[in-house]
């Protein structure tokens, strides 16, 4: 199975396990603006450092750049790596 697949997978999952939490910033009504998804994303990169730090103290670099990590740095992390193939 395509690695691209397993995620999806795990994506789909992930959202039935938590399909009856309100989710404020996410509306069928309307388009997420900018600063949504910006704290969307700040959110994920949270929850990542986090279970880097659980699985020890000697991840806690890795997570403090995890933690400090944004949209904008993504943006350009996936540039660099789009110029690299």
């Amino acid at each position: 199975m395509p690695p691209n697949w397993r995620a999806t997978g795990a994506f789909a999952a992930c959202r039935r396990r938590h399909r009856s939490e309100r989710h404020d910033l996410i509306s069928q009504e309307k388009p997420l603006s900018r600063a949504a998804i910006h704290l969307i994303v700040k959110e994920i990169f949270k929850l990542a450092a986090d279970r880097l730090r659980a699985q020890g103290p000697e991840f806690g670099a890795q997570a403090g750049l995890q933690a400090s990590a944004s949209a904008h740095w993504l943006r350009h992390t996936a540039g660099s790596h789009m110029t690299d193939q």
